[in-house]
């Protein structure tokens, strides 16, 4: 079992909360399970000229099966940003301990540079004031390293360092969108609310520039037994296709729902695999029958996929039914597009989870099955924990794209905040996830300020096809899992969410 070593004395790092978020990459983006624990050392005395005294000291073990050489993420407690996934750079095995502050600021400091060298390559126009702030990061981290006595250089440097990256996203963002004004080619951006239709006025006052629906459908809509009297008979596709805008792009799905509780509860009571798969398959039969190519512009077959199975649904099961249920959709030769979406994309749930897979290993793995595939989702639930995504700084966004634009297909990004007030870091010690997942801790300003440099980066990108606000879901589970979610309870308010959101796409044009 291989180790690494981490030494700190920074006690916003030593919460149960940071430790439990602590999970370990590859290079291929590929997370590793491990198991972090916390030890409390003896103050250390000097010895030499290498050695600081120090009046606390923590040492943080990290342990797994490899021994590659990999990068270290956590949730790091800002006070101006909220709680948000830094890294570091990549590491190596070795005797000696690493200062855990020093290597967080190394690591992001130099996915800003390598970042910025990027965006610059392409076009951006890097300002003399970030440059000056660069080179402030640049000199709190040569301090941190050469100056042991300045103990609080490397996370002076951190906190910097983050709030360049997400003021030159929302920078490039503004960038892109002006260069886009200017040329008559540029193309129509999507964005849309998964929502209750009977909301839809309330969606419009909060976000008058949606251009994209949620038409529900399978066993979304389907709640009850086939033998009770709400069944598929129900005209809902039908009813859809009349309530449809011609401006509108329009999306039938998810059909299945692969989420913990995801199923209605009349396939869950089952006992068997074999029936699961046959109801499922049989309403997505009789889906199927009512499809046409004027029913929707795309058809979300599947969604939830997170490479860790339930008592429902075992992994590989899952990744079974899905086949089938592809295969199943292309036998009827619609000719609509095929999309299939992956719940917790960055994969932080396998740090802990036995057995499972990436998401971008079961996306592969569905491809070269042959499944028809026209195009990818990604959910992210942020700031939930452990049951969405932790937030994260740009670079790492901008990573995560890279990567699955490596498919060449369309990507939908579907978005959830929660609106309410951030939660205590203090009131969840558990690492083990639970089935109702916390809120995180940042308060709706700092949400706000992070989907104003968030949204810009995403309709930056060309593989982007369309960015989706999620706020309902059919299943009441869900809603426990991931509260206070609802963009409705705010119609009346001046929520700085709602607020960047409009913001947003208003500078768009969407």
């Amino acid at each position: 079992m291989g180790q690494i070593r981490f030494v700190f004395q920074d006690e916003r790092l030593a919460t149960q909360r940071v430790i439990s978020s602590i999970h370990m990459v590859g290079f291929d983006g590929s997370i590793w399970p491990c198991k972090a624990q916390l030890v409390e050392k003896k103050p250390l005395v000097a010895s030499d000229a290498e050695t600081v005294v120090l009046d606390r000291n923590h040492e943080l073990i990290v342990s797994r099966n490899e021994s590659q050489s990999g990068r270290i993420f956590l949730l790091f407690p800002f006070e101006s940003l909220g709680e948000i996934v830094v890294g570091t750079g990549t590491i190596v095995e070795r005797d000696a301990p690493y200062r855990l502050d020093v290597e967080l600021a190394r690591g992001t400091l130099n996915r800003l540079r390598n970042q910025a060298s990027n965006w610059h390559e392409g076009g951006l126009e890097i300002t003399d004031k970030f440059s000056q702030r660069i080179d402030q990061a640049q000199q709190f981290l040569a301090s941190a390293i050469y100056d042991k006595s300045n103990q609080g250089a490397a996370l002076e440097c951190l906190e910097i360092t983050t709030g360049i990256i997400q003021d030159l996203a929302a920078d490039f963002g503004r960038q892109v969108s002006d260069f886009r004004k200017q040329h008559q080619t540029r193309r129509k951006i999507l964005f849309g609310v998964d929502g209750d239709t009977a909301n839809e006025a309330v969606y419009a006052k909060q976000l008058p520039r949606i251009n994209t629906v949620i038409a529900g459908g399978g066993l979304s809509c389907q709640c009850h037994s086939p033998t009770e009297e709400t069944t598929l008979s129900e005209p809902w596709l039908q009813t859809s296709v009349l309530n449809r805008r011609r401006d509108q792009f329009q999306i039938i799905g998810p059909l299945v729902n692969m989420r913990p509780n995801g199923l209605p509860d009349w396939i869950q009571s089952m006992d068997h695999i074999e029936q699961r798969r046959s109801a499922i398959l049989d309403v997505i039969e009789k889906t199927c029958d009512q499809m046409s190519e004027k029913s929707c512009d795309l058809v979300h077959a599947v969604s939830g996929i997170n490479g860790v199975g339930h008592r429902h649904l075992s992994f590989s099961q899952q990744l079974h039914v899905t086949i089938d249920i592809l295969q199943k959709i292309e036998s009827y030769d619609s000719g609509l597009p095929v999309m299939v979406s992956f719940d917790q994309p960055w994969g932080e749930r396998i740090a802990w989870s036995v057995g499972g897979g990436h998401s971008l290993q079961i996306a592969d793995t569905l491809l070269r099955q042959g499944c028809r595939i026209d195009a990818l989702g990604l959910e992210l639930n942020l700031d939930y924990w452990p049951n969405g995504s932790l937030p994260r700084e740009a670079t790492q966004w901008t990573e995560l794209l890279d990567f699955w634009s490596h498919f060449g297909l369309p990507l939908f990004i579907f978005l959830r905040v929660p609106f309410g007030e951030g939660a205590s870091p203090d009131r969840f010690d558990d690492r083990l996830p639970k089935q109702q997942g916390p809120l995180g801790s940042m308060t709706r300003n700092q949400r706000a300020e992070f989907i104003k440099s968030t949204l810009p980066l995403l309709f930056a990108r060309p593989n982007i096809q369309s960015v989706i606000w999620r706020h309902t879901d059919e299943n009441e589970s869900f809603v426990q899992c991931q509260p206070d979610w609802s963009i409705a309870e705010t119609a009346d308010q001046d929520d700085p969410i709602s607020e960047a959101i409009r913001e947003t796409l208003n500078r768009w044009e969407i």
